[in-house]
Parts: structure tokens; sequence; C-alpha cells
């Protein structure tokens, strides 16, 4: 019989042609290719591939101390046990935060703040009617802290003395400032920490707004709605302010004020703005805020008034940070949103 296969076109069988990419045996026939140096090293350690197909890791490699495989495997181990942990601790952080008592802790103050009362009506729900409620404007709202709000930060006792004033901090020394924890509530339960602070964010004159030609004889300066780049920072103290008023309108930058940014229907309040803390004395108090009503703190430039206060109750080792916000928007009219972020000591 006559070989017509002529020389050199020899076609080589299928035992001698080189394996390629497609023909490897497995997702991870990769490994048959390193050589020995490589599968000690790291080349391919943590290979994302063990992970999308370790179905295919060869099994006989992995008792192998030194193998690709082994470590591979124990690091595998290593990051199941650490996501194992992390999923036990955030779900136990999350449930600690959820607790019952952290809610109800919230509540309360929300409640009371608010002056807020529950009454039982038809069936098993109940009505909640609060004097914050009764706020529709500037002037509302200046009567509501003097004769509703303030009066509540002064359960016990209408004085407190100041740490500031005190000489000293230690008990066997002259002009030591006794323990006094500012309770409020009826219960005794909550602590206020440090001041009570009011806050205010005011606009520019005419800037992102227009009146129309046929209505400027009547209606001479627009206000627009609140914008960073439009709030105002100058003072604008009347003429023949008193002295002790004018810090209240003075502008202050988030780093003085140490407070946090506040979002409403309206805008995104930043952290500065036109402070003022409440005394410790609740006759001073309530005069210094109908002393700023009569000055014209809060006009129609104001475009949010925050209130904003810190308290802990003991029982439960809980703070909760309260805030109220009360929204002016250029259109008219108030709206007033609560919130309180309440967490373990």
């Amino acid at each position: 019989m006559k070989d017509t296969t002529r020389l050199g076109s020899t076609v080589p069988s299928k035992s001698m042609r080189p394996t390629s990419i497609h023909e490897e045996s497995g997702p991870l026939g990769f490994l048959d290719r390193l050589l020995d140096e490589e599968r000690d090293s790291n080349l391919h350690f943590g290979d994302v591939r063990f992970w999308q197909h370790i179905e295919h890791i060869d099994t006989v490699r992995i008792y192998r101390l030194r193998s690709l495989e082994y470590r591979t495997m124990k690091l595998m181990f290593c990051e199941a046990l650490f996501f194992a942990f992390f999923l036990c601790f955030l779900s136990g952080f999350i449930v600690n935060i959820r607790a019952g008592s952290l809610y109800e802790s919230r509540q309360q103050q929300l409640d009371y703040w608010g002056g807020c009362h529950r009454s039982k009506s038809s069936g098993l729900t109940s009505q909640r009617s609060c004097t914050l409620d009764s706020v529709r404007d500037a002037a509302s709202l200046m009567t509501w802290l003097e004769t509703d709000f303030v009066p509540r930060a002064f359960t016990f006792q209408h004085i407190y003395p100041s740490l500031v004033g005190a000489s000293s901090i230690y008990r066997l020394q002259a002009g030591t400032m006794h323990w006094i924890p500012r309770y409020v509530g009826d219960t005794q339960t909550s602590v206020l920490l440090g001041k009570i602070r009011l806050r205010q964010l005011r606009v520019q004159y005419n800037k992102e707004c227009q009146i129309l030609s046929e209505l400027q004889a009547i209606h001479t300066d627009c206000f627009p709605a609140f914008k960073k780049h439009v709030q105002s920072k100058l003072p604008w103290a009347p003429s023949f302010t008193p002295t002790y008023l004018m810090e209240h309108f003075e502008w202050h930058p988030a780093n003085w004020t140490q407070q946090r940014p506040m979002s409403g229907r309206h805008g995104h309040y930043p952290g500065d703005g036109f402070v003022l803390d409440v005394p410790l004395n609740l006759t001073g108090a309530r005069r210094r805020i109908k002393e700023l009503a009569e000055w014209q703190w809060m006009d129609h430039r104001t475009r949010a008034f925050i209130v904003e206060l810190n308290t802990l109750n003991p029982n439960v080792n809980s703070f909760v940070n309260t805030r109220i916000l009360f929204e002016f928007p250029p259109t008219g009219g108030l709206i007033v949103s609560q919130d309180a972020f309440a967490f373990k000591a």
C-alpha cells in the first residue's frame, strides 16, 4: 500500500497537539500549566476564580500544605469566619439600637418638648394633641417658646448655677458647685445636658427671585427660598438695639456652633446661623426671648429656625438628641417637623 502523505505535511496527532485554553480541564485548568516554583509562590494566591469555581479545586493537592490549593482554601476559610463574625456583630448592633428602651426614650422626648398628650379614642387607637401644633407664624413661635417650651426646661427649679462661674470643681474646696442634675419632666428620668440652643438661618434680598414690573410699585423686595449661596451672614440689628442683644444678631459658622446640618421639606440647612443659648434661669430666658421678639430677631427673611438639645436617661443609659425644625417657605406659612436620635451610652 502506497503512502500518499507528503513529507512535511504530516498532520500531528491529537496527543501531540498543544493544549489550548478552551481544552483545559475545567475553569481551574490553568493550574496544570504552572511550574512548581509558580505553585509555591503568591502569583495566583487568593485568585477570585477559586471562589467562583470552588467545586473544580483538586482535592488531592489540598493535602500538601505548601500547595496553592491548600493556602487558598485556608484563606477562604478565614474570610468566611470573618464575614460570619461581622454579620453577628452587625446583627447585634442593629438589635441593640432598635431596643424598646431607645424607642421609648425617643418618643418620650418628642412628646415632652412638643407638649403632646395622648388620649384614648374609640377602639385601640390613641389621639395625639400637641401645643406645638398651635405655632402658625413667627409671632406665635416666639410666644410658644416663651410660654410653653422654656418652662419645660425648668421643671423643679427656676435657676441653675453655671459651671463656668464656679471657683472650683473639687468637693473639699470653698466655692464648689453642688451637684444639681437638671431633670426635665415630672418623673425625674431624663437629665438635660448642656444648654438649649436656638438657631435661625436667613436669606439675602433680591437673590434668585424677581418681581414683575407691574408689581414693583407695591412690592419692592423679594426673598428667595433657602439655598447656601443666598444665605445671609450679615447682622441686621435695628437702630438702638441694646448691646446685650447684639450677639444674637451676629452670624456664626458651623465650626463655632458645633451643630449638624438638618434637612427639611424646603431645603437643607447647614450647622451655622444666628444663635441664642437659652439662659440658665427661667425669668432671664423668658425675658430674653420676649426682648428678641420685640427687636424683630425673626422677620420675613428667616427661612429656618432650629431648636436643639440633648438629654440623658440614666435608668436605661440612653442619650437622646432632639431637634425641632420650623421652616418658613417663601410662599408663606410654617412647617414644623421633629427629629430625635437615641443611642446607648
